[in-house]
């Protein structure tokens, strides 16, 4: 094998295994994280309830329902399991992360008839985190991983927000968002050839993303309830134009198809300058140096390690006093920045609440959005981010997200207990996999379980003014990518407080 062999080799496992993760999904698409406590409480089931402030998120036309002006804040605690197994091995790893809910304000202006209310706020609305870690032997690549994908960040919707009684019965609204969010990606790379298959022994790399977004999108919605004061019966629709976010991305790292440091033994491979050990002939070793680029600095490191420096900036050391002794190439981390954007599809949701009896509300809702219609605009020179040799919206599926929930009042008392459940398919199934001889698996990602969420809450009325929910959530779901079973667990609680004047 010479030098045009080995480069191949690793800029191929580079490419399978780093940019195969730095094009993957994009956050931007999908990861709903929750919006509002109560609503929260009863699993998301709010399109046709929205009687708080997070009506500005759920259904804007529900803020008329309300009489008094609320102040609103909420936070949020999550945390994220990740699951992998790989051949014989099971990896788990945790993220854990406080996150700033909500902060809004809900101003009902005084009106001869009917209802007109403003409201004003943001609310945190899609969550990032997560992590997964992947160890084990892979037989696509002949080698041991022990790969770390981490995500952090999430995205705000800053909400101006209004609604008006058109008839004693039906109301309409309107909500102005816009989407201000972060990422931090940091992806981990150590594959090692513990078979002794491939020329070199350790490939390893570290990318790390810092992502700013930034968004505009409108909702509209319409309620309509009967009777008006107290209605059992409540109906909700909404309808959302797909935000076109703005993502202005800095990558720290080697770009690909490179590794940051490749690791050979020293007796299977020859470098210009360096004496290395093995009785191997030259000739019969792999030139690690080609043709076209030259050695231009030979020294000894402060470990008295020998090293050389080639014209493409490559460093190429002899650890001689390591056990063994490997002859180890390392890249210099450069910095990339670019910027790329991504528009969304429309949203409908529907939404209803049903009171049987005056203590006791029951609701469902669904939201359905098209993925496969999102758009990406290509402006990455380096292909960094979105692989484009496919078509980006056929990576994603159409989804709908279902809603039901449950509130209880009890008795005599300020207080309400809920529950709930809602299903959050996974949208992203990846680009075609051309490896795969099975026809039944198209794409790289495959979806063993949908997200699934129970959930549940309660809130207290304290002096008839001032109201404190809390929330809990759970859910779960699992997919093959590239040969690997992932499996995750998000549990999310949420608090908030309200207080009517």
């Amino acid at each position: 094998m010479r030098a045009s062999t080995v480069t191949a080799l690793c800029a191929g496992l580079s490419t399978l295994l780093s940019v195969g993760a730095a094009r993957g999904q994009e956050p931007v698409v999908d990861n709903f994280s929750g919006v509002g406590v109560r609503a929260m409480g009863m699993g998301g089931a709010f399109v046709g309830v929205a009687d708080d402030f997070s009506a500005v998120y759920w259904n804007p036309a529900g803020l008329a329902q309300m009489s008094e002006r609320e102040v609103y804040v909420g936070f949020q605690w999550n945390r994220h399991e990740g699951k992998s197994a790989l051949g014989e091995q099971r990896t788990v790893s945790e993220l854990a992360n406080t996150h700033f809910g909500s902060l809004g304000l809900v101003v009902p202006y005084p009106v001869y008839q009917g209802s007109l209310v403003f409201a004003l706020g943001v609310n945190r609305v899609k969550d990032f985190d997560s992590v997964i870690r992947v160890r084990g032997f892979s037989e696509r690549e002949d080698l041991h991983l022990d790969n770390l994908f981490r995500h952090e960040g999430g995205l705000s919707t800053t909400t101006l927000a209004g609604a008006v009684d058109v008839s004693p019965g039906i109301s309409l609204g309107l909500a102005l968002n816009l989407w201000r969010g972060d990422d931090e990606r940091v992806n981990d790379f150590d594959q090692r050839d513990s078979e002794d298959l491939l020329v070199g022994t350790r490939f390893a790399t570290r990318d790390l993303y810092e992502d700013e977004y930034g968004g505009f999108n409108v909702t509209a919605g319409i309620m309509v309830r009967t009777p008006r004061e107290k209605p059992r019966v409540r109906f909700g629709l909404t309808v959302s134009n797909g935000a076109t976010h703005e993502i202005d991305y800095v990558f720290t790292g080697v770009p690909p198809p490179a590794n940051s440091i490749v690791e050979y033994e020293p007796e299977r491979v020859r470098v210009e300058g360096l004496d290395l050990p093995g009785d191997l002939p030259e000739d019969s070793r792999d030139n690690l140096v080609p043709a076209d680029e030259v050695v231009l600095t030979q020294d000894v490191d402060a470990d008295g390690h020998s090293f050389v420096v080639t014209s493409t900036g490559r460093r190429i050391t002899y650890a001689s006093t390591d056990e063994p002794g490997l002859v180890r190439e390392q890249l210099v981390d450069k910095e990339i920045r670019g910027s790329y954007k991504v528009s969304l599809p429309i949203e409908f949701g529907a939404g209803i609440a049903f009171q049987p009896v005056p203590d006791l509300l029951l609701a469902g809702s669904a939201h359905q959005a098209a993925w496969a219609q999102s758009e990406y605009d290509d402006s990455d020179a380096d292909f960094l981010r979105a692989d484009t040799r496919f078509e980006f919206e056929k990576e994603y599926a159409n989804i709908i997200r279902y809603h039901l929930g449950i509130e209880w009042q009890v008795p005599e008392y300020t207080l309400a207990l809920r529950a709930g459940f809602y299903s959050d398919p996974l949208p992203y199934i990846g680009p075609p996999d051309a490896e795969d001889d099975d026809p039944s698996n198209t794409h790289l990602v495959l979806i063993e379980q949908d997200r699934r969420f129970v959930t549940l809450g309660a809130g207290l009325v304290v002096d008839q003014v001032i109201q404190l929910d809390l929330a809990w959530t759970r859910g779960s779901f699992g997919q093959k990518r590239e040969g690997a079973l992932e499996e995750g667990t998000v549990t999310r609680s949420f608090a908030s407080l309200a207080y009517h004047f």
